[in-house]
């Protein structure tokens, strides 16, 4: 699922408000997450 598809499902969300989830898995996994932009044709 693409953020594009989290934020039509959930339309309250924000991108900082996926992001922020992403980063905090990230600590708990103490991995580090790497942000790409989506290609949208």
């Amino acid at each position: 699922m693409t953020r594009s598809e989290i934020l039509e499902a959930y339309p309250y969300l924000e991108l900082e408000d996926i992001e922020a989830c992403l980063n905090y898995a990230a600590f708990l996994s103490d991995e580090k997450v790497y942000f790409f932009t989506e290609n949208i044709a």
